[in-house]
């Protein structure tokens, strides 16, 4: 899958002046397309803070989304299970708990896998943005989306 100029591809890495987002747009296509190659590749340590920050910032684009839409649980908890296998192995294990979980009405399931540590944060954080983006928008349009997020989605 190609993708414009403007959006990073899996081959780039991260450069400019806005390494978070660069990272953030990585990350999100590496699960949208469920390559866990690009995955693991996207996220070092430098940026992790930066990263998490714009990645809430997408979330909260895709949450005001989900507020017409009003996807099903079950179909966002299949998307994440379905993203999730791009996940680095040591966590694709306790994502697909903790989503089904919340799939099942255990609202704070997300919160305890995301507690324990940053890197599974920003790692879940794209999961569950691109489940809900995909349940809501479908493939194309999540990558519609991520094609014209600005540097800052706030």
């Amino acid at each position: 899958m190609s993708h414009p100029p403007s959006v990073p591809s899996p081959r780039d890495r991260i450069t400019g002046p806005h390494p978070a987002r660069h990272t953030a747009l990585l990350l999100l296509r590496g699960y949208a397309d469920e390559d866990a190659r690009t995955v693991a590749s996207a996220l070092d340590d430098s940026a992790l803070d930066d990263t998490y920050t714009y990645l809430c910032a997408v979330m909260d684009v895709t949450l005001r989304l989900t507020l017409t839409a009003q996807p099903a649980a079950r179909d966002v908890g299949r998307a994440a299970e379905q993203a999730a296998t791009a996940a680095p192995p040591h966590y694709e294990f306790a994502f697909g708990q903790a989503v089904r979980a919340w799939a099942a009405g255990d609202t704070e399931a997300l919160t305890r896998a995301a507690d324990a540590d940053l890197p599974g944060a920003v790692h879940l954080l794209a999961v569950m943005t691109v489940a809900l983006g995909v349940s809501v928008l479908d493939h194309d349009g999540l990558n519609a989306l991520l094609n014209c997020l600005p540097e800052d989605p706030r």
